[in-house]
């Protein structure tokens, strides 16, 4: 390959964490890659990938139904997450998820919420129940989710639960 030809990869931190391939002076976005998952291990891809999968089928399964309402738990070898959607609710709403610790810390789990956003169905919005995770509710709050009532502000800041509707 010569010096004209050479690519050069950077990675540029950009509101959603999003990559971009630099191409001699011109920007081009990685297309159909989740933003961190390059730097997931093979581990945390197939979570990740077993997670979109099951709610892609979860959200098709009921594109049919007038008022879709559901409650399942999406079991997988390195962790399970617990969806559901109220009767009357039009939020997608993950209420809780435990991950193998080999997968932990390296973005899945945000990148499923940025999935589920690019990929809204018939859903209206997102909603994340009972933040354990103090890191995570405020990387969350700093991307413009909100609390989900004054009421759950006020006294339940510690255990939030933070809605982001789409638009």
């Amino acid at each position: 390959m010569s010096k004209e030809e050479s690519v050069t990869l950077k990675v540029y931190r950009h509101f959603g964490d999003i990559l971009w391939l630099q191409w001699k002076r011109k920007q081009t976005p990685l297309t159909q890659i989740a933003p961190n998952e390059a730097v997931m291990n093979d581990k945390a891809k197939h979570l990740f990938h077993y997670l979109c999968a099951q709610y892609d089928q979860i959200s098709e399964d009921l594109d049919t139904r007038p008022f879709p309402e559901f409650s399942e738990t999406i079991h997988h070898p390195l962790g399970s997450c617990f969806v559901r959607c109220p009767v009357g609710s039009q939020r997608f709403s993950i209420v809780s998820v435990h991950f193998d610790p080999s997968v932990r810390g390296q973005g899945v789990f945000t990148q499923f919420l940025d999935y589920v956003r690019s990929h809204p169905h018939h859903y209206q919005g997102l909603e994340v129940a009972i933040i354990e995770n103090k890191h995570l509710a405020h990387r969350l709050l700093h991307r413009g989710w909100q609390y989900k009532s004054l009421f759950s502000k006020i006294f339940f800041s510690e255990k939030p639960t933070l809605i982001s509707d789409f638009q």
